[in-house]
């Protein structure tokens, strides 16, 4: 039916026919359509097939029927969920998918199909992936995060979305804030000397928004915490001690800038940059300035434990986290006076070192064992 034709609108009400030959629902417009079919505003009138063409292989091939362009069918449907048929519209083609491609060179990815999940490991073999203990981008495909294990004693949910680790959900203070209202820790990972990188976004927008990492984790009661906020007095934004008794701040930085709402550093709903650094008793945090640290403290109270990520009371999502490190060696130090060393370096941190070498000819082996473990040599 084309448009503008004397028979839309003009047809009987017979009040109990609901759709038209095609399954269109009737009717469209202010009435019935005289005849088999209901005209659809805004869908293109036709006489050939190659009129209703829109040139995309993916979305099949479209039709003329009774004068309308009917939409086609993806032509890729079918596989399993480790191998799912996919669609390729730059090569018009159908192939076969890897639903636990991660795309990480560092991870070897396997796929469960019985119960269609995805695991990662550290592909150790692969030049500069030594180092690392964990990997997980979440882009693998799974609405579940596998290898994490969520609590929640304030509420709240944890899923992946848009291929980020994302909390949302209502999420209330639990025991006067001494801990958090939702956290996810990952499976199996402890280390004492590591490097725990990520990105990290807030999606709330109260006045004291706050996200929070976890390490050192030994139990509910005995571990550390990170946390942003946008807000910063004693008790919120920087590195603190668990135990049973209360969440106690430990970093040397308090709040420079002043106290209370907005002088805390998560103020915006972007991607942010984090690194935490701990050798021995030496923690160092980083936000976006991935060389000079935000915060730092000093404290052994705890060794080797989990990670995570979480929130004392808001939303937000986690990606592309990261922890490589020695797992229970001692630092690698990158000098012979230095004491506060790491063994995983990024290449910022160790252009720093190389600048401080031109003034300390006596460090050229301790420069080349920094160089080594950086490379991964």
């Amino acid at each position: 039916m084309q448009e503008g034709s004397p028979a839309i609108d003009n047809g009987t009400n017979l009040g109990f026919i609901f759709t038209d030959i095609d399954g269109t629902s009737r009717p469209q417009g202010a009435g019935y359509d005289i005849g088999a079919y209901e005209y659809q505003s805004g869908i293109p009138g036709c006489t050939i097939n190659s009129d209703c063409d829109d040139g995309l292989f993916c979305n099949g091939a479209e039709v003329c029927q009774a004068s309308q362009c009917v939409s086609g069918t993806n032509p890729c449907i079918g596989g399993t969920f480790c191998s799912p048929i996919v669609c390729n519209e730059q090569t018009d083609s159908c192939e076969t998918g890897d639903t636990c491609d991660d795309g990480e060179v560092c991870t070897i990815d396997s796929c469960d199909s019985g119960s269609e999940t995805c695991s990662h490991t550290i592909n150790t073999g692969q030049a500069g992936c030594e180092n690392y203990l964990f990997i997980d981008n979440f882009d693998d495909g799974e609405v579940g995060a596998t290898g994490w294990t969520a609590y929640n004693p304030g509420g709240g949910s944890w899923s992946v979305v848009s291929n980020a680790y994302q909390l949302s959900g209502s999420v209330s203070s639990v025991d006067g804030q001494r801990v958090l209202g939702a956290y996810s820790l990952i499976d199996g990972v402890q280390a004492d000397n590591f490097t725990f990188s990520g990105r990290l976004r807030s999606t709330s927008s109260t006045d004291w928004r706050d996200l929070a990492l976890a390490f050192g984790y030994q139990n509910a009661n005995e571990h550390y915490l990170v946390i942003f906020n946008n807000g910063c007095n004693p008790d919120t934004n920087g590195v603190f001690k668990v135990n049973t008794t209360g969440r106690i701040k430990i970093d040397n930085e308090g709040c420079p800038a002043g106290e209370g709402i907005g002088y805390g550093i998560l103020n915006d709903n972007n991607y942010h940059d984090f690194k935490i650094v701990r050798n021995g008793s030496s923690i160092k945090v980083y936000f976006d300035d991935m060389v000079n640290p935000l915060f730092t403290a000093s404290d052994n109270s705890y060794g080797s434990g989990l990670f995570g990520v979480g929130s004392v009371n808001d939303n937000g999502v986690f990606d592309d986290i990261r922890i490589s490190g020695p797992g229970g060696a001692g630092p690698v130090c990158l000098t012979t006076a230095d004491t506060d060393c790491n063994a995983v370096i990024s290449l910022d941190e160790l252009n720093v070192h190389i600048q401080a070498w031109y003034m300390c000819s006596a460090c050229v082996p301790d420069l080349f064992q920094a160089i080594e473990a950086w490379y991964g040599i």
